[in-house]
């Protein structure tokens, strides 16, 4: 079973993941949080295998997320997810 972490602050589109992704047999997920902060806060109360993250969100964007979580847990996936096509989005990694 492949566990996953989401983050996104918009409902509908949390919605949206958690509903494709519980149509894959060998996905579960484990946690989901509306922004990094949420995230980081509670990073050592599970264990993931991949995180879905959104880059534009409140208190905490998911640049900084993915450098923080990075930082505790070096083997973890990140995925990020953006609705943003301008590509200095792309290069503050």
């Amino acid at each position: 079973m492949i566990k996953i972490v989401i983050i996104e602050d918009l409902p509908i589109v949390l919605e949206g993941l958690k509903l494709l992704i519980g149509k894959v047999k060998d996905f579960q997920i484990v946690a989901e949080y509306n922004n990094g902060k949420e995230f980081i806060d509670a990073i050592d109360n599970f264990n993931a295998d991949i995180v879905l993250t959104d880059i534009d969100m409140p208190l905490m964007d998911g640049i900084e997320t993915t450098k923080l979580a990075l930082s505790f847990k070096p083997d973890i996936k990140i995925i990020a997810l953006s609705r943003h096509t301008d590509r200095k989005f792309y290069y503050k990694w």
